[in-house]
């Protein structure tokens, strides 16, 4: 089979898309949106590093798993992702910084916010958040309407970022959604160390070959967000290099998509587990969104 084609993407950065339809009816018809640097944007970012060195306890994080023991690295880690999603100065900063880019916090929820690290190596198919598989979002959420948000916290290359299939935007490809629970999943994590990655997947997986599909490794600067649907294939590039990668992200829901019934196309997924609207919260003032017959959520 021949090799995957290697096109590293560079996609240009908007200010903002304030229209929030105009951007959803782009993401899901499948674009890529990077948007710029921002202030906003620039404070979630040094907020972000400034959290890793002091978990840490070293200036240069993306090397700091030369400096420590496995065990280490892997527990001061851990411990930093688990508060990381609670920290309200952290979530603020996320708010901020969706803002910058056009999210109105009255018409959107979202989900927790994650700190992901892919250390290079071997253990990064060890790590929690770290290392991940192609997979669409849709397949463990069951929710088309959602919108991912990615941002890298240092500087990327092909062999250190997240990549994309776009020739499957469309194409149906052989997964585990029939098989695989988010209930399984979650007695998994129950009963395993903390800091590493259960036996259990926490997301259905491709099950055919990707050897020779096409593949667009996104290069963004620090600070600027990628949106992405969640019907997008994706995955994590094998981190080959001398660094850990470092990224932020979380997803978002739409009101008004989820109120017109505005998503992508879902391709192949056969699960039956979900929607799970319950991961989701609105932004202004953390009302859980609620199933509704017209609409299938709502946060009013």
């Amino acid at each position: 089979m021949a090799a995957a084609r290697v096109e590293p993407l560079r996609p240009p950065a908007l200010a903002q898309i304030p229209d929030e339809a105009e951007r959803s009816r782009r993401l899901f018809t499948g674009e890529l949106l990077c948007f710029a640097r921002s202030a906003a944007g620039d404070a979630l970012l040094e907020l972000a590093r400034r959290r890793l060195c002091d978990a840490l306890g070293d200036p240069r994080p993306s090397s700091a798993h030369r400096r420590l023991s496995r065990t280490d690295w892997l527990a001061r880690i851990g411990a930093l992702q688990r508060t990381f999603a609670a920290d309200d100065e952290i979530r603020a900063a996320f708010r901020a910084a969706l803002a910058a880019a056009g999210v109105d916090p009255a018409r959107n929820a979202w989900d927790r916010c994650v700190l992901r690290a892919v250390p290079p190596g071997p253990m990064q198919h060890r790590a929690r958040r770290s290392f991940v598989s192609p997979h669409r979002d849709t397949w463990g959420a069951n929710l088309p309407a959602q919108v991912n948000w990615w941002m890298p916290l240092y500087p990327l290359t092909a062999a250190r970022t997240l990549q994309f299939y776009p020739d499957y935007w469309q194409r149906p490809v052989a997964n585990s959604t029939a098989e695989w629970r988010y209930a399984d999943y979650l007695a998994a994590r129950r009963s395993s160390d903390p800091d590493r990655r259960t036996d259990y997947p926490s997301a259905p997986a491709v099950l055919a070959s990707l050897r020779g599909a096409r593949r667009r490794p996104v290069l963004l600067e620090p600070g600027q967000w990628l949106a992405f649907s969640s019907a997008h294939l994706h995955g994590s590039v094998a981190n080959r290099s001398a660094l850990t990668r470092f990224s932020v992200e979380l997803r978002s829901l739409n009101l008004d998509d989820l109120a017109v019934g505005r998503c992508a196309a879902d391709v192949d997924n056969a699960g039956r587990d979900g929607p799970h609207y319950e991961w989701f919260r609105r932004i202004a003032d953390g009302a859980p969104l609620r199933p509704s017959a017209g609409s299938g959520a709502d946060g009013e």
